[in-house]
């Protein structure tokens, strides 16, 4: 399957979306693995390995970057070592996606699912919740959600409440790419993010680039 979807209409930024169709054997076949990687893999669940198939496949097809090259900080942060570069993977399912940029950003991509409705106050504050009413639905929640993550992912650290500590912009989601604000509030510090975010049938993602 080649890639579902290239964005690059946002400055220093390149989003790679890949819908994922093929089999674990392909992306084996397809990167040169460290043996260790091959052991590892083979004890780990069948979908988590696939996802995991499939993130490092994609960064090597459109950077030329291996999994040797990549490491993560205490919080699940992905850094690139040596390289001048920002990375961010997200799966959800049968998608796989991975945001690169000079930028500090964070990329979220999640698919619809009734589930988002039974904990959206797990990750809204009450005016957030308040704000999102009108247009409630699986999409305005998942939008919402892919924000915050995105988020997460940009600041990279432990220990954060998505509900009390990242405010958002609640929009109705549209199809075309969309600009917003968000900041997170953490050590008495704000830390501003500009947003965009999509609207797909299957699918909402967000990226959060520090400002």
């Amino acid at each position: 399957m080649p890639i579902f979807q290239h964005i690059k209409s946002i400055k220093d930024v390149e989003i790679y979306i890949w819908k994922v169709d093929e089999p674990d054997v392909f992306f084996l076949n397809e990167i040169p693995w460290e043996k260790q990687q091959i052991n590892w893999l083979e004890s780990i669940h069948p979908i988590k390995r696939l996802e995991y198939l499939a993130s490092r496949f994609l960064i090597y097809h459109v950077a030329g970057i291996l999994d040797s090259h990549l490491y993560k900080n205490e919080a699940g942060k992905i850094y690139l070592k040596n390289k001048q570069q920002n990375i961010s993977i997200s799966h959800s399912l049968n998608f796989t996606a991975v945001a690169l940029s000079k930028n500090i950003i964070g990329f979220d991509l999640q698919c619809y699912s009734d589930k988002i409705v039974r904990v959206s106050k797990r990750f809204l504050s009450m005016q957030e919740l308040i704000k999102i009413k009108p247009f409630e639905s699986i999409h305005s929640l998942t939008r919402a959600w892919t924000i915050k993550e995105a988020i997460y992912k940009a600041y990279g650290q432990k220990g954060i409440q998505f509900n009390r500590q990242i405010e958002i912009d609640i929009e109705s989601p549209k199809e075309e790419i969309q600009l917003s604000k968000a900041k997170m509030i953490h050590n008495l510090t704000e830390t501003h993010y500009e947003i965009y975010s999509q609207l797909h049938a299957d699918f909402s993602w967000s990226l959060a680039q520090e400002v």
